[in-house]
């Protein structure tokens, strides 16, 4: 029998939306993993998949008062009129060649293509996804990314050209997946690449989990929108807290064990800190169970802190790392520009989901309430 958390949510009317938006540039080496993956792992047959490619800001459009409530850009210039029709065959190249990577996958799927505008942030494509995302209810966003670090990024953020993927995690309604374009492609037969070149027969899904409602209804999203019967999963909980300086916490017992031996100069504090991270998995075991994902296919951890987003993103995203994932999962809380910004500057606790989406190296969803 289902348990009280689990029961709730499945008695719970589901009004997801069946919108599947994918973003097309047209570098294939962007767009095609991104959209493999949303192939094997995402999309169903019942679905609507939108695919969409952003026109290029042009170096001579003449901006409106504001950007971003412009319906179109103002053009000027012969040379400017070259640009956009490049720009334009470009887009329509990219959205074929994805239409024939999804016709792989389902021969009868019939996908609806879309050339947007820019819109402004994020060199004009991070608005114009969340805004048709919006318009379109769509239930999730998959997006690529290059993968640059916290230096590229803040240079192209100077220069007004911030990251998609990030705008697109700040803004989008939501959930949103990230997949990193040197993560290879993965065929409709085989699987993702591993290194040595070779299928992985064992396709693996972590879940960063904690004792939240939230992360209930993230666990019951991924099991019915992303996790495949063939999937085995990892549920991964931080014990995360304030710990005395100079503390050595180490886990000494399988995942499971309700009383784990803990070294630590404030035992009962570190205690109960595991004993929450514990009952944090074993509530996600009792929801995936009753999502019919036996236990069998279920492996769990809980992580020590290793400092930085509370003490929480580094243990994840190391966890994440030294494992052949072919994707994560992590929760968003949906805070306000100004809680992130006191959280981040006057706490020094940045996001969780924001330190995943550059740090992570396999595709990552990030779910978001609704």
């Amino acid at each position: 029998m289902p348990g009280e958390i689990a029961a709730r949510y499945l008695q719970a009317p589901d009004g997801e939306s069946k919108v599947i938006v994918v973003a097309i540039d047209t570098h294939a080496e962007t767009s095609h993993p991104v959209l493999h993956f949303a192939m094997r792992h995402v999309v169903k047959k019942d679905d609507t998949l939108h695919l969409i490619s952003v026109l290029p800001l042009s170096g001579e459009m003449e901006p409106t008062s504001n950007v971003l409530d412009a319906p179109a850009p103002l053009w000027s210039g012969e040379a400017w009129k070259k640009e956009r029709e490049a720009g334009e065959l470009a887009a329509i190249e990219a959205l074929k060649s994805a239409n024939d990577i999804c016709r792989t996958y389902q021969p009868a799927l019939k996908p609806e293509t879309f050339i947007l505008e820019p819109q402004g942030a994020a060199s004009g494509a991070g608005a114009s996804i969340t805004r048709h995302a919006a318009k379109h209810n769509a239930g999730v966003v998959l997006v690529g990314t290059r993968g640059l670090g916290a230096f590229k990024r803040g240079l192209l953020a100077v220069a007004g050209m911030g990251s998609v993927s990030q705008y697109c995690l700040q803004h989008l309604h939501c959930p949103t997946i990230c997949v990193k374009h040197e993560q290879g492609y993965i065929s409709p037969r085989t699987g993702p690449m591993s290194p040595t070149g070779m299928a992985d027969a064992r396709p693996q899904v972590c879940l960063a989990v904690d004792n939240t409602e939230h992360s209930h209804k993230m666990l019951v999203w991924a099991s019915q929108h992303l996790i495949r019967q063939d999937d085995f999963i990892h549920l991964i909980s931080v014990a995360h807290g304030a710990y005395p300086s100079g503390s050595d916490l180490t886990l000494q017992a399988t995942a499971m064990d309700p009383a784990p031996v803990l070294a630590c100069t404030d035992k009962t504090k570190g205690y109960l800190l595991i004993r929450e991270a514990h009952r944090a998995i074993q509530k996600a075991v009792e929801i995936l169970e009753s999502q019919k994902i036996p236990a069998e296919r279920i492996t769990t951890k809980v992580l020590e802190p290793e400092g930085g987003a509370s003490e929480v993103a580094l243990s994840i995203v190391h966890y994440i790392n030294r494992n052949n994932f072919h994707c994560a999962v992590v929760g968003n809380r949906c805070e306000s520009g100004f809680i992130k910004y006191m959280s981040n500057v006057l706490l020094h606790n940045g996001s969780v989901s924001n330190e995943c989406l550059h740090k992570v190296e396999c595709p990552i969803a990030v779910y978001k309430f609704r």
